[in-house]
């Protein structure tokens, strides 16, 4: 059975989550996948924060809510105080930040694939720049051969 490749488009809203807020009132927070634009948005923010032995990325949870919730999410940063939610988040919180580090890892996957195929090409790019002095330096040696005159 064949798939469609209709099928293996990524969806907009990566999950809905219920929850109800301090008024009682039920609230829906929506965490979307990026688009193209908020992609390169989040690659930067990532970039900024790989050490400089590039081994690994580091990214503080207030990080992560100030620069990624306004970003991926429908949630408005409505208080300052933002340590004391980051100390204390409830069960729909921590949902959003679960989405959001796997929207972090996919994307950190996305770059690294990136930067080996650059690799890659510059590799091949070497490669290939190897075979063709060779072969120049081969033709350049070579002796010129021609028809020899038959003796009498």
């Amino acid at each position: 059975m064949a798939i469609k490749l209709s099928s293996l488009r990524k969806n907009e809203i990566r999950r809905r989550i219920a929850f109800t807020n301090i008024e009682g009132e039920k609230e829906i927070i929506t965490v979307k996948n990026p688009d193209n634009e908020e992609k390169i948005k989040l690659m930067e923010f990532l970039a900024d924060r790989i050490s400089e032995n590039e081994s690994e990325v580091t990214i503080e949870p207030k990080d992560i809510m100030v620069n990624l919730l306004p970003l991926l999410t429908n949630i408005e940063i409505d208080t300052a105080d933002i340590d004391v939610v980051i100390a204390n988040p409830n069960a729909q919180l921590t949902e959003v930040f679960y989405h959001l580090g796997e929207i972090i890892q996919e994307t950190i996957n996305e770059m690294l694939m990136i930067q080996s195929s650059n690799l890659s090409m510059a590799s091949q790019n070497n490669i290939m720049e190897d075979i063709q002095n060779k072969v120049e330096k081969v033709a350049q040696n070579a002796p010129k051969r021609g028809r020899k005159k038959k003796s009498n």
